[in-house]
């Protein structure tokens, strides 16, 4: 019966929006698509240092050009020139961390001291790798690779885990000494002098961040598929767990002699990211609340709530609402309300950002005045082309200056006013939109919506009060780690949210033929 007064209540919102009764009974039927089992992480770059080239070497001329009778032989060859193609792609845990502290950026200099950045040996080795791999061939350079464990292990203290400079160093020369005419020492000074190569091997790194496979420390990638071990066993048994997917749609065609197997899986059902938190793999279920609940006496806990777009995209449709539950006295509150900013200047078409602020009563008046520019800045500005740079600023400004210190260590009661107001200004925001509306009687009414959004958090989501929470069209995201959660993940959810939940209902609302009503004008005034 619930359930009936349900979709009656749903069918009639739906009237209110002049949908015809036809679409009305589809949108009714409509299901979320089923969960993939697993989903496959889109790894494709030129970061990727492939050792076999499938196509091309002599060693797989053998092979049986026709490709049904090659996937039957497969499971026989594998432990002699068995065709899977082998690659790497390297990365630095410490640059990692480096990036992760610095919002998604790479710092070359300290910002206490100002110094340059030591390179790590994780760097450096990829900086040589590069090198010899330029110079010398693929093989040698993973020779390269090979020599370095040798001699960590073979090294006195072979207890020691840790790889040292001096394992690099050697390494370094004996893989090129039978290849180079000029001592391979001097080489290597020069290399480690010019830092050659810098930027491709901090690339490399960058690429792995935005993957989101740093967190694994190593992984392994089978055509996408993502392992958390990297034991010969896992490798074995994910191939014979691909190749009869692959070899059934070879048997119906979809698959031919010529087919590039690891682009036609990809482009099909590659993620951009790898966040097991998000993608799930039919192993941990999202969830989901109705937003409805916040509703209360008529009044909804979301009407107090002005969204963020990215830049020239304010008028667009958007399929996905992120909704951002932040407690700004907090680190972990602060670093997801950053990430979310960032997330918009990176650029989405598809999705809105908003945020709800919650905190406890007692909430310090330096989180005050934040929130306050930033919601002003969203109700008033967020059409402005350089709003979000503005948001982002400020995030940054309040983070350094105010987050965590007491009005003594500030030397102030409040913020500089002033300062954030020039801050404005140069971002192309009038001053005298905030001026008006950042008066102290209005305090109390910032603190009561924010009791609102603790008391929604606690009753309808069961968590604290100061707890931070995404909500993707009604899909909740916690715990959030502040730590390895990025804007690109952000980005992941509005790309999982539209597929598999928006897109069958846009197709339905799409191919509506409206009869004596613009569609346009209707939404304008819904809004």
């Amino acid at each position: 019966m619930d359930l009936a007064h349900q979709e009656l209540s749903l069918a009639n919102q739906f009237s209110k929006l002049k949908i015809p009764d036809g679409a009305i009974r589809k949108l009714l039927l409509t299901t979320p698509l089923p969960e993939p089992d697993s989903y496959r992480v889109d790894f494709r770059s030129e970061h990727v240092n492939y050792l076999n080239n499938l196509e091309e070497d002599d060693m797989y001329k053998r092979w049986r050009s026709n490709l049904n009778e090659s996937i039957d032989t497969l499971r026989s060859l594998y432990e002699n020139q068995v065709p899977v193609r082998f690659g790497v792609i390297l990365y630095s845990t410490q640059l990692i961390k480096n990036i992760e502290d610095n919002g998604g950026q790479i710092q070359s200099y300290d910002a206490e001291t100002n110094a340059q950045v030591k390179e790590d040996i994780s760097t450096m080795i990829i900086r040589l790798f590069l090198y010899i791999k330029e110079h010398h061939g693929i093989q040698t350079a993973f020779q390269f690779l090979g020599n370095v464990n040798r001699l960590r292990t073979e090294s006195a203290d072979s207890s020691e885990e840790d790889i040292e400079q001096q394992h690099v160093d050697g390494a370094f020369v004996e893989t090129i000494l039978p290849k180079v005419k000029s001592p391979p020492q001097e080489i290597l000074l020069k290399l480690q002098q010019e830092h050659t190569l810098k930027e491709a091997s901090e690339a490399s790194s960058m690429f792995v961040f935005k993957l989101g496979l740093a967190k694994l420390k190593c992984s392994f990638l089978m055509n996408g598929l993502v392992f958390d071990s990297v034991e010969e066993e896992t490798l074995l048994n994910a191939m014979n767990d691909e190749l009869p997917k692959i070899q059934e749609q070879v048997y119906y065609g979809q698959i031919e002699s010529r087919t590039n197997v690891l682009d036609k899986l990809l482009s099909e059902s590659g993620l951009s990211r790898y966040n097991p938190q998000i993608i799930g793999g039919g192993k941990n279920k999202p969830r989901y609340v109705s937003l409805a609940s916040s509703t209360k006496s008529g009044e909804s806990m979301l009407d107090d709530v002005n969204y963020l777009h990215s830049s020239e995209s304010s008028d667009d449709v958007k399929y996905v609402t992120h909704l951002l539950a932040v407690d700004v006295t907090t680190k972990k509150g602060m670093k997801l309300l950053h990430e979310g900013v960032r997330y918009l200047i990176g650029g989405s078409k598809s999705a809105r950002l908003g945020v709800l602020f919650s905190s406890s009563p007692n909430v310090d008046p330096y989180s005050l005045l934040f929130i306050k520019f930033f919601e002003i800045t969203a109700s008033s500005f967020s059409h402005k082309e350089k709003a979000l740079h503005f948001l982002d600023k400020l995030c940054s400004f309040y983070e350094r200056e105010y987050l965590f210190k007491t009005s003594v260590e500030s030397g102030s009661s409040q913020m500089p006013i002033d300062k954030v107001l020039e801050l404005a200004e140069e971002y192309g925001l009038s001053s005298k939109a905030y001026q008006s509306r950042l008066v102290e009687s209005l305090d109390e009414e910032l603190r009561k919506r924010m009791i609102k959004v603790a008391q929604f958090l606690s009753w309808e989501l069961g968590l604290e009060s100061d707890a931070n929470t995404i909500i993707s069209n009604g899909r909740v995201i916690f715990p959030v780690d502040e730590r390895t959660f990025m804007g690109h993940d952000l980005h992941l959810l509005e790309s999982m949210e539209f597929n598999q939940r928006v897109k069958p209902v846009q197709e339905i609302i799409e191919g509506i033929e409206w009869q004596g009503v613009d569609p346009d004008l209707l939404t304008r005034t819904i809004v």
